[in-house]
């Protein structure tokens, strides 16, 4: 009796200890899936807040005291001022007198011309209006092969794109962030389809541009070596959805703004050579450690 008795606690603390082994390996495993998802998560965070992520972005802020108990100032101008924003202007476009109807358009009593005054008022317009050029183009096919055209100051020597529509594209892709389809919608919509242009031909507009300024641009780089000092910083840029650096380098005489898929040491090498006379002055991030006196 006694020997069935023992077995059967010890049939039970197998059974205990198997039921406690079983709790432990789940209590394992959740753990580990809870330690992937933080690490996800975390990687996830670091895109959007990291030591680039300008304060004006982050999703917290820390008032000091003295700005928590401060009392909030009161908005617009102080009171008794002339109310205007701007200066008065010195070229005036065009003038308009806007008139009174002859009755108050509340309780619509006569208004007397003895009783109406007159104030000067400003306002801002602007019209985007499309310019279409119709040139009368010289030509000439020489006996060398070569094609020879006629040229003007006010117009771009082949293409249908003038000067400024060119800047006005260029302005809205890199300055607005506008995407090629949002520039061509725009112009379609705001010139009655006067100006119309795929998102494709605007691309190729800029890509052009950019060519004919890369030669500027290598004359730049290569300046940049013989500088005695430069301001250098870097932060993250978005290239098609993924993260690339603007690296940007300022001297006295130029700026200089290269976008690369690294924040490696190997940027400011390929940039400066290996042998930089110059200082680099910088947010003391690792890469620059050494690299220069």
């Amino acid at each position: 009796m006694r020997k069935n008795n023992l077995l059967e606690r010890l049939e039970r603390a197998e059974k205990n200890a198997e039921y406690e082994r079983q709790k432990r390996k789940d209590i394992e495993k959740k753990y580990y899936e809870l330690l992937n998802e933080l690490k996800k998560t975390q990687a996830l965070l670091r895109q959007f807040l990291n030591e680039n992520t300008p304060s004006s972005k982050l999703p917290f802020k820390y008032p000091s005291k003295e700005n928590s108990e401060a009392e909030p100032k009161q908005r617009g101008k102080p009171e008794g001022s002339n109310g205007g924003a701007k200066e008065v202007p010195e070229n005036i476009d065009r003038k308009i007198s806007a008139k009174l109807e002859g009755r108050c358009p509340r309780c619509k009593k006569v208004i007397k011309r003895k009783n109406i005054g007159t104030r000067i008022r400003y306002v801002y317009d602007a019209r985007i209006v499309s310019e279409i050029i119709e040139v009368e183009e010289e030509f000439c096919p020489c006996d060398c092969g070569e094609f020879c055209i006629g040229k003007h100051q006010d117009i771009p020597q082949r293409g249908m794109i003038g000067y400024n529509l060119r800047a006005l594209f260029t302005e809205l892709k890199f300055t607005f962030s506008g995407s090629y389809g949002k520039i061509s919608e725009f112009f379609d919509n705001a010139t009655n389809g006067e100006i119309n242009f795929s998102p494709r031909a605007i691309n190729n507009c800029i890509a052009g541009i950019a060519d004919k300024l890369e030669p500027s641009y290598n004359e730049i780089e290569e300046k940049i070596k013989k500088e005695d000092y430069a301001y250098s910083d870097e932060t993250s840029w978005p290239v098609n959805g993924m993260r690339w650096y603007l690296w940007l380098f300022a001297t006295k005489n130029f700026v200089f703004i290269t976008i690369q898929n690294s924040r490696a040491r190997r940027v400011i090498t390929d940039i400066f050579g290996e042998n930089y006379h110059g200082g680099i002055i910088s947010d003391c991030y690792g890469v620059y450690d050494d690299f220069a006196k």
